[in-house]
Formats: structure tokens, C-alpha cells, sequence
């Protein structure tokens, strides 16, 4: 995703559900609530919802709701995927994901404050060298500090910790197991 020049989230309502619930929502908008005042009414949203709860015994969020992902690349050039763990590319569903926490994290956040919120990446060398720093840099640009783990250095990220172990305990002393990379040395500076 290193070529990446857009990425848009979209929400497309579940079509077998929405529209039962937002039955019962516009009888309760319209102050017709009451279903014992039209006996016909009454029935169908019963025999309706009793369908429904007979399905769908729980309900869940994210069952509403189906995600897509649009992906455009610099060239202009557009790829859809309708759910993440369909993407053929390891690096591509990470980076998408990744993306997509730190947009929605960020919206949580008030505008106009200072504030950098670190953030964990596991087995970060899934990632190739150019979406790994493009992940990196797009954090620091929207205040966010990522934190790598790899079981080798990554080589995108400003300071690396070596965890040594003394004695019974793995410890990461910050003055002793970091090395720093000079800017200079970082990819794409």
C-alpha cells in the first residue's frame, strides 16, 4: 500500500435486518406506538419481529452492517474488497486495518489539542519495508507513535530496543538496549 492515494471506508446496511428494525422505528417516530390501536398492525409487527427474533436469537452490531474497503492507488487506479479476510495480501489487510484504527481513533479525539497516542503493531515484518514505513510515517503525521514488534529490527522506525535478559527477568533498559537511527539514516528521508 505503499502506492496508496486514498483509502475510503464503506457502510452498506445489512438488507435482511435494517429494515425490520427500522419498521418497529418509524411506528415508534410517528408516535403510533401504540399497537393495540390498529389490531392489523399489531399482528404484523409481532409475526415480523417474532420472525426476527427466531433467527437472529442475538444481535449484534456488526451484523447490521457489512465494511468495504476502496483502495486508490497514486495511479488512479481503484480496488474494492468486501471484507478484509478475503484480501489475498497479508500486508495489504494490516495496513488497512491499521489505517482504518488510527482514522477512527483519531475521530475520538478533540481538535486542537496536543496529544500522541502510541499504538501496537504485532509482527510488523508482515509488512514489506515500503508499507511499513508508509504506516509509520502516516502515524507520526496524525500524532500517533507506532510501536513495532518483529523478531527482527524493522529498520523503518526511529529507535530500536534490543530486550536483554538479566537474570530471571527480560527487561528493556531505554539508555542501554536502544539504538537510534539519525534521520539521515531512515528510509525515505
Amino acid at each position: 500500500m505503499s502506492d496508496l492515494k486514498q483509502l475510503r471506508l464503506e457502510v452498506h446496511r445489512n438488507t435482511q435486518l435494517v429494515p425490520r428494525i427500522q419498521t418497529v422505528v418509524d411506528h415508534q417516530a410517528r408516535g403510533s406506538f401504540d399497537l393495540f390501536a390498529d389490531p392489523q398492525a399489531f399482528q404484523r409487527a409481532a409475526h415480523d419481529l417474532g420472525g426476527f427474533l427466531e433467527e437472529f436469537r442475538t444481535l449484534r452490531l456488526f451484523d447490521l452492517f457489512d465494511l468495504s474497503f476502496r483502495v486508490t492507488r497514486r495511479d488512479g487506479s481503484e480496488q474494492l474488497h468486501p471484507h478484509l479476510d478475503k484480501i489475498e495480501s497479508n500486508g495489504t489487510s494490516i495496513t488497512i486495518k491499521v489505517l482504518t484504527n488510527l482514522m477512527l481513533l483519531k475521530s475520538l479525539f478533540r481538535t486542537g489539542k496536543s496529544w500522541a497516542l502510541p499504538f501496537f503493531v504485532d509482527e510488523a515484518n508482515a509488512l514489506d519495508r515500503d508499507n511499513l514505513r508508509a504506516v509509520v510515517d502516516l502515524a507520526r503525521e496524525q500524532a500517533f507513535v507506532a510501536i513495532l514488534a518483529s523478531p527482527q529490527p524493522a529498520g523503518v522506525a526511529e529507535i530500536t530496543y534490543f530486550p536483554q535478559s538479566r537474570g530471571a527477568r527480560v527487561s528493556i533498559h531505554p539508555d542501554i538496549d536502544a539504538v537510534r537511527m539519525l534521520p539521515a539514516d531512515l528510509p525515505g528521508s
